[in-house]
């Protein structure tokens, strides 16, 4: 991409500061600025960066004294001089190498999202169910009953005493986790641009599956149980089951070990679910998520990990381009 001044995209991170609920994905703004992404055009919007560039033109162009003599200021570029160079509709590769990354962004969800259904019927309402189906596979999530979460309050309340020990996890996790799968990957602006990427689309995507059966099963916090939890973090605006950060940390962490060829336990798959896990429970020891909400929602992660991996480019020609760039990227520092 762009240069290392990129990473002060990290300035992002400081949307968990007025955090409520998930507005700290907003925070996603700024953590699109880790791989540079912000500085793309960002100078041409200062009034006297735009004042000098029309001086500058009105001071090396050649003025025309008459209309007929504009084509003479110019020949077509390579590729636009024939109809047979001329670009071809749906080539989303050529589209996407000359978009910016937040428009990619945009892309690669609208592909996503339109492969993304939800069954919702009579029988499976009664039955407390939600079913989601991406590219051709499908997974059922059970709403929890009553009993589950009174069982698991107890173990709420007892990990409390762990929040000391986890707060600046707990807080760097509130908002997108990039730091530490860049941890885990040795991941860098400068060699992994659209790994990073693949992180922010993974995230995203994930983030918005998990929000429709969060809606759906509208399943309480520990602290709407009891007054005891006393979570150590804004309570989130929005139901909790199945946990967002549970299911968007283990589908990152599958679609990594699926990229860089983990075909059996490795060192790397190892530490990946690990991270993805600790992610997870650091949710439950800030008070916001029961174990439940934890399990289904790696169950969910892994879920839409194995389809984002199965999706071919017939499927999702965009998001394939993705996969294949950090592919060789993940490749190129030795995975």
């Amino acid at each position: 991409m762009f240069s290392m001044s990129g990473y002060s995209g990290y300035s992002g991170y400081s949307g968990y500061s007025g955090y409520s609920g998930y507005s700290g994905y907003s925070g996603y703004s700024g953590y699109s600025g880790y791989s540079g992404y912000a500085a793309a055009g960002a100078g041409s919007a200062q009034p006297m960066v735009a004042d000098a560039l029309n001086k500058s033109r009105d001071g090396i162009y050649d003025e025309v004294i008459s209309p007929g003599s504009w084509s003479a200021q110019w020949s077509p570029l390579k590729k636009w001089a024939t109809p047979a160079t001329f670009p071809k509709i749906n080539d989303f590769p050529a589209a996407l190498s000359k978009s910016n990354a937040v428009t990619r962004q945009y892309l690669y969800q609208v592909e996503l999202l339109g492969l993304t259904s939800f069954i919702d019927t009579a029988a499976t309402r009664s039955a407390k169910q939600q079913s989601v189906s991406v590219g051709g596979g499908s997974l059922t999530l059970t709403q929890p009953d009553l009993a589950t979460f009174i069982d698991q309050l107890a173990d709420v309340q007892s990990w409390a005493h762990r929040r000391d020990e986890r707060a600046s996890e707990i807080l760097t996790q509130t908002v997108p986790q990039a730091p530490f799968w860049a941890s885990v990957l040795e991941l860098q602006a400068h060699s992994c641009p659209k790994t990073l990427e693949l992180i922010d689309c993974c995230l995203s995507y994930s983030m918005m599956v998990v929000m429709r059966f969060k809606a759906a099963f509208n399943c309480p916090r520990p602290s709407e149980y009891s007054p005891n939890i006393q979570p150590m973090i804004a309570v989130p605006g929005f139901s909790a089951f199945p946990s967002g950060h549970a299911t968007e940390s283990r589908a990152f962490a599958e679609l990594m070990i699926g990229l860089t060829g983990q075909t059996a336990p490795s060192e790397l798959a190892t530490q990946l679910r690990r991270q993805a896990d600790r992610i997870a429970e650091n949710r439950e020891v800030a008070g916001v998520h029961f174990q439940i909400d934890s399990d289904e929602g790696k169950r969910l992660g892994a879920f839409l990990a194995t389809q984002l991996l199965a999706l071919t480019p017939t499927q999702a020609p965009m998001f394939n381009w993705l996969k294949a760039q950090a592919q060789l990227e993940l490749e190129a520092i030795g995975f």
